[in-house]
């Protein structure tokens, strides 16, 4: 696509609108974020309705940066690694990510269908770079860890917490 200044191409998922800046970027929607990861060049990226009037209202992401927003609030750019192997090649790099969150992007991958946890145990924060290939395999690693188990229900998998 030729750049113009004039009418930019701009994204709009979720509660986010992307303005593409003449770049390589990569963006996430689930149910409770929109995250944007930067692989070349630079991406203006906005929420729709922020917070509150003190919220961030929006940042410019250069390459090798990421963000998101939840709730109407923009997070502040992090540095990743834009030439480590990501979703396209089977991996995800989850830097704080929800677990139910998580849940969402391997139920979405096909294969075999994944429950989303109930709280307490939608909102634990899952940090670490992991193959997506085998869903059953990592969150019955990541519960080993978290206090949860991997069950068959429905034809599906489900989180427990283990007692």
């Amino acid at each position: 696509m030729r750049h113009d200044a004039a009418r930019p191409f701009v994204v709009r998922a979720g509660a986010s609108r992307t303005r593409v800046l003449g770049t390589a970027f990569d963006l996430d929607l689930t149910r409770r974020q929109v995250a944007l990861a930067v692989y070349r060049g630079a991406v203006g990226f906005d929420p729709l309705d922020p917070a509150s009037a003190g919220a961030r209202r929006g940042v410019v992401v250069r390459a090798g940066y990421r963000s998101s927003i939840r709730g109407g609030v923009t997070a502040v750019p992090e540095r990743f690694d834009p030439g480590l192997p990501d979703w396209r090649q089977g991996w995800i790099d989850t830097a704080g990510m929800r677990l139910d969150d998580l849940v969402e992007i391997l139920d979405r991958q096909g294969g075999v269908r994944i429950a989303r946890p109930a709280e307490p145990l939608a909102s634990t924060t899952v940090f670490g770079r992991f193959r997506t290939d085998h869903p059953r395999q990592l969150l019955a690693a990541i519960g080993g860890g978290f206090g949860f188990a991997v069950v068959e229900r429905d034809g599906g998998l489900a989180l427990e917490t283990a007692r």
